[in-house]
């Protein structure tokens, strides 16, 4: 019965984990982040998941908890309290969620579950922001895993990964490059391993190696992503085209044009044209695609104000000043 207790908590911890990868929504202008946890509301959203994961492991440990000579004798008890632990990290209770942890690998140090328990306190003080402590911690980790032969699973697949994402959100980015590589041979979560390509290709597109990053985001783009990804890998590769590549890719964009999926979108599809033609020193075509741009705008009033000021820069320096008021109006 305890098991079946601990099992409903790790359920609906599970779900909640579901939940939140799907409705989360990625800022794409930046680099992402390898986990993305949401914010305060998305955290709120899981209320009814996470609430019940605590009250079912709370219950498994008072009703089953059994200590012998300070060891804790029934199986699933160090399980139920780490499942405690991850449900107010979901909720963004951090404090709870910190001491909880703290408590896990400190009261079952003797165990694997203390180094997995670590791991989360490290993606808590990343999420708190708490950097010298996630960095002690990680440094702490890699010391005592260098030292185990057969890692535990989780831990296994989330180190590298964790440690990736430490460096992206203290904007370390080229120490980030070797962990994500890494972390996408040892997980086994397919969409995990696009997103680490899609980063790889962010981080070499802000390096300013745009070769890199065109291979990364065409592998995105060969992997089945959901549709934003691919379609923002498609743009990228877009930005980062030069008139070696410019038909291959107009190819590309005009295909794009023509997918219905992409109508919202259409804006932003003929501002990389634009951006494309200007790299081929078409100006001519980079003004009559930025001009679409704008037509194309309706909704979307900071691509339209980009493709406006863009085009009207363009005119003024041709002395075509009448028609670059009317953009800049």
């Amino acid at each position: 019965s305890h098991y079946n207790v601990y099992w409903n908590g790790q359920y609906s911890l599970k779900e909640g984990d579901q939940q939140l990868k799907q409705n989360v929504k990625d800022d794409y202008s930046k680099v992402l982040r390898v986990y993305n946890y949401g914010n305060k509301t998305d955290a709120m959203a899981l209320n009814s998941q996470m609430d019940r994961a605590l009250q079912k492991t709370s219950v498994c440990v008072q009703k089953h908890s059994m200590k012998f000579n300070g060891k804790e004798r029934v199986r699933w008890i160090d399980d139920a309290y780490l499942v405690m632990a991850k449900a107010h990290f979901f909720k963004q209770d951090y404090i709870p969620a910190k001491r909880t942890f703290n408590f896990v690998s400190t009261e079952f140090y003797y165990n694997d579950i203390a180094l997995v328990s670590n791991l989360w306190l490290v993606k808590t003080y990343i999420e708190t922001k708490e950097y010298s402590k996630a960095i002690a911690m990680i440094e702490q980790l890699q010391a005592k895993a260098s030292g185990i032969k057969k890692l535990p699973k989780e831990f296994y697949q989330n180190f590298d990964l964790t440690v990736a994402d430490y460096y992206i959100a203290t904007k370390d980015y080229a120490k980030a490059i070797d962990y994500l590589k890494s972390g996408m041979l040892h997980t086994n979560d397919k969409d995990m391993r696009i997103r680490c390509m899609f980063i790889l290709g962010q981080i070499y597109a802000e390096r300013g190696d745009s070769k890199r990053a065109t291979e990364w985001f065409k592998k995105v783009t060969r992997k089945n992503p959901s549709y934003e990804m691919m379609f923002e890998a498609k743009m990228n590769m877009a930005k980062m085209g030069s008139a070696g590549n410019a038909k291959e890719l107009y190819k590309m964009l005009n295909k794009m044009l023509n997918d219905t999926k992409n109508e919202e979108y259409i804006d932003r599809i003929y501002y990389a044209m634009a951006e494309l033609a200007m790299r081929e020193g078409d100006v001519n075509k980079a003004i009559g695609y930025f001009g679409e741009s704008v037509t194309a705008a309706s909704s979307n009033n900071r691509q339209r104000a980009y493709s406006a000021l863009r085009v009207a820069g363009i005119l003024f320096e041709r002395n075509e000043y009448e028609l670059a008021q009317a953009y800049y109006d």
